[in-house]
């Protein structure tokens, strides 16, 4: 993209949908070589401040590995988590709405499907035709929590969706649903009254912390999607939305 561009200083390197990309052996601006960091950063070595306009796209070369995960279906690959020597990431196929559980020695792969963790059935509360989406599992005090969004009712555009909380003693499960939405949607006309969902959690000593995407039953679907923060003294909550 046109504009100043200061020596020494990180780059985040994305693709034309603004998603980061990661493992890029080298990034090239008019032939000028920018340095990788290894974490979709790029350090410009430019020498010098400046306003460069590239004459072309940026041209950038991949590790050939990359991607290694690449299921049927897959979609809502949300994040890794390394137990041990191995990497495990949960996802949800575009056609059961269950959550299923891939690992690889190597965060760098190659991945295997291992099994489903969480299906739609198990969650009694999410009647919704498209079932479960987006999780994320996170370790605290020994025990795993896998979060999701889920489909209460409907689906489409006239989806109304809630996040859940799902647990076990080991990151492969069986995983327990709590047996109730954690966070559902808002009061009418409010900035999550449509849905909520794909949920990001940290845990910061006793507080929990969440990252959600909410958006308002009066905007036309996929137009007032916004980002929201919760917290909470426990995963299943009570979830305050700040």
């Amino acid at each position: 993209t046109p504009g100043p561009l200061v020596a020494g200083t990180p780059y985040t390197v994305t693709d034309n949908a603004g998603i980061e990309v990661n493992d890029i052996t080298e990034v090239r601006f008019d032939g000028s070589v920018v340095t990788d960091l290894g974490d979709g950063a790029a350090l410009v070595s430019f020498g010098e401040t400046g306003t460069f306009v590239p004459d072309s796209s940026i041209t950038t070369i991949k590790n050939p590995g990359n991607p290694t995960f690449d299921f049927a279906g897959s979609s809502y690959v949300e994040n890794v988590v390394k137990v041990g020597s191995t990497y495990y990431c949960p996802y949800t196929t575009t056609t059961a709405g269950d959550i299923r559980l891939a690992s690889a020695t190597s965060r760098d792969g190659p991945w295997s499907d291992a099994s489903s963790i969480l299906t739609h059935a198990a969650v009694a509360w999410a009647a919704g035709a498209a079932g479960l989406y987006a999780p994320e599992i996170v370790v605290d005090g020994g025990t795993f929590y896998l979060f999701f969004s889920a489909v209460i009712t409907g689906g489409g555009r006239d989806a109304r969706n809630a996040i859940g909380v799902a647990t076990a003693a080991s990151i492969t499960g069986p995983y327990t649903d709590s047996g109730a939405a954690v966070l559902g949607i808002g009061a009418v006309s409010t900035p999550t009254s449509r849905r909520v969902g794909e949920p990001s959690v940290i845990v910061q000593g006793s507080q929990w912390i969440m990252a959600f995407m909410g958006e308002d039953q009066d905007a036309a679907y996929g137009e007032s999607e916004k980002v929201f923060i919760a917290t909470a003294p426990t995963p299943t909550g009570t979830w305050t939305v700040a």
